[in-house]
Formats: structure tokens, C-alpha cells, sequence
């Protein structure tokens, strides 16, 4: 049996190929524990074990489905679904922001900035520019192989919540045009003329036509709980057909804060039970910065949770994705 890699972030879990016949997916032996990439045919007849495939996330298709992209520890990789082991494509590009392929050989490479490599002549440029606390990921170009969308986030990351913006361009100029501004979307996808996009736990769709791209009409909800993270993404993914591959939150019981010691001897507990996840503790190990969830908006907060007092308070100012997250997070004055 399989199971998903919960070890990968969620944006990085989900692959459905073109044609929408099969998904590729990050998952792991249920009685081994090793992980790798699966595919598996919507139909049933087949499931396919890539071999010498851990760890790899962001999985992408290559244009007619026959090849799959993948980004392991020494870069980017490719894999025929033949058996053959993956072919290294570059050792540049190690980024974890998700990638895209067009038919002309082209790869687009999320990451600090959106860069493009030409697997033809290895030739690789820069598509869209890094900014300061920003992070461009999945990317996705459109079925004439030259416009794309890309995602970037920017600035405090607040639950599920960044200042994102759904970036349109072309890789013919350098010029890209904000599609959409939210505070909450974690991921998108384009699918019969719709955009396909995550805003906290939720799964929409939304009309998308024009040139230049533009979104029209009210968003569709297509499901209500999806699998996200702080600033990691949301576990789908749809073809160009619209077929549409989710993973469902995992339901995991309360727990509570708790201190051990190297031989996993319980010391003591700290603190109300919660669904704690993205724990930071403090360098002087008094304060816990987790995330938390909110049932009435169904995202998550991120609180202060006082170790000693076992106090917890909503912060403010909090960027999980900072190098220094309890640095900038204060207790809310609500």
C-alpha cells in the first residue's frame, strides 16, 4: 500500500498529468516507510513505481505526458515511465517552487525568481526577477507553450495567508501583469478556460478568458477541504481537461505540548491540547511560536504559546517563512 509522503509540503504532493489519465504522486511504503514517486492510471489498470526517486517533490509532466520532471537534492531531474532511472537535467536549478514544461523543450523553474531553461540548448534566463521576501512558485504555461501564470507570495505569512499575487506573462518579454491579488491563495492552476486556485483550506474556479488573460464572472467552490500549509501550498493539481486530483486534510487528534528527553522519557507538558504544527521554539526554550487551526474561517493562526504559564495568545506580525519567525511575532492585543 500507499500512502502520501506527509513528510513533502502539500503543494509539492500532486501531479495529474495532461490528459488527466494519471496522477504522479509523492508517496511512501505504507510498510517500508521509503518514499518515492507514484503513478498511478485513473482507470486502475496501473501503478507505476519510479525507481531511485527519493526524496523528490514538485513532480511536473512534460507537455504530451510521456515524461515526468522532478527536483531531488542534486537538481532537476527527468524520468521516462519505462523503468529507467532519472536522467539528471540540471544541477542549477534545485529550486522547490514547482516547474513547467512547454513542447519546445522549454522548463520554467520557480523559486527566489522564475527562470527559464531551454533543454535544447541549456541556455537558462531569467523570466521574472527576485524581489525582497517574495517566493514565486508553480508556475504553468498555457496550451500555446509561450504565455504562463506563476504565483508569488510576499511579506508576513499569517496562517495560510501571504500578499500573493497571480502573476500573467509571456516568456517573450519581460513585462508580467497581476492577474489576481489575495491575501490567502496558496496555489493555482489553469483547466478549461478557468482558473483553478486554493484560498485557505478551500478548492475554487473562476472564468478566464482574453487576451490579455482576465478573470470574469463570481468563484466556484469545487471543494470545501483540501490538505495546505503555511506558505506551502495545497495539495491538488488538475489537467488541462479539467480533471481534477485532491488530498483531503488528514484528520489527527489533539495533542499537547510536550517536553522529552533524548532517550523519549517524557519530562513535562505544557500548555492546552491543539492541532500544533510549523513549531518554533524560542532560543531560550520559554516561548513556542505554532500554528493553530480557526474553525469558524477554516485556515490556521499563528499563536505565542508561553511554555511555563502554558498560556497561548494570537500573534501579530508573525512570517513563518522568515530566518528569524519569533523575532518578528508579538502577543495580539485582542
Amino acid at each position: 500500500d500507499v500512502v502520501f509522503n506527509d513528510i513533502a509540503v502539500p503543494g509539492s504532493r500532486i501531479a495529474m498529468s495532461p490528459d488527466g489519465s494519471r496522477v504522479a504522486i509523492t508517496g511512501r511504503s505504507s510498510t517500508t516507510g521509503q518514499p518515492a514517486i507514484y503513478v498511478v492510471s485513473l482507470d486502475g489498470t496501473r501503478a507505476l513505481t519510479l525507481p531511485e526517486t527519493a526524496p523528490a517533490t514538485f513532480p511536473f509532466w512534460s507537455s504530451d505526458g510521456r515524461v515526468l520532471y522532478m527536483f531531488m537534492g542534486s537538481g532537476l531531474f527527468r524520468q521516462a515511465l519505462d523503468g529507467t532511472s532519472p536522467a539528471l537535467v540540471s544541477r542549477e536549478l534545485r529550486s522547490g517552487g514547482g516547474g513547467s514544461a512547454n513542447s519546445n523543450g522549454d522548463v520554467l523553474i520557480a523559486g527566489a525568481e522564475l527562470q527559464l531553461l531551454s533543454t535544447k540548448t541549456d541556455k537558462l534566463d531569467i523570466v521574472i526577477g527576485a524581489k525582497a521576501g517574495s517566493l514565486i512558485g508553480v508556475p504553468q504555461f498555457l496550451e500555446d507553450g509561450r504565455r504562463f501564470l506563476a504565483w508569488r507570495g510576499t511579506g508576513t505569512a499569517v496562517g495560510n495567508a501571504l500578499d500573493v499575487e497571480i502573476l500573467a506573462g509571456s516568456i517573450d518579454s519581460k513585462t508580467v501583469t497581476p492577474l489576481m491579488q489575495s491575501r490567502d491563495v496558496s496555489k493555482m492552476m489553469v483547466a478549461n478556460n478557468a482558473l483553478v486556485f486554493g484560498r485557505g483550506t478551500g478548492l475554487f474556479a473562476q472564468r478566464l478568458s482574453g487576451d490579455p488573460l482576465r478573470l470574469s464572472g463570481e468563484p466556484v467552490q469545487l471543494a470545501a477541504q483540501v490538505d495546505a500549509a503555511v506558505g506551502r501550498g495545497m495539495a491538488f493539481s488538475v489537467s488541462r481537461n479539467g480533471v481534477l486530483a485532491y488530498q483531503a486534510p488528514a484528520s489527527r487528534p489533539p495533542v499537547r505540548l510536550t517536553w522529552v528527553d533524548r532517550t523519549g522519557k517524557v519530562i513535562s507538558a505544557s500548555g492546552d491540547d491543539g492541532d500544533y504544527s510549523n513549531i518554533e521554539l524560542s532560543p531560550d526554550g520559554r516561548t513556542i511560536l505554532a500554528s493553530l487551526p480557526d474553525p469558524t474561517t477554516n485556515t490556521r493562526d499563528i499563536y505565542l504559546v508561553d511554555l511555563a504559564r502554558g498560556v497561548r495568545q494570537r500573534g501579530e506580525g508573525c512570517d513563518l517563512l522568515s530566518t528569524d519567525p519569533l523575532g518578528l511575532c508579538n502577543p495580539s492585543s485582542d
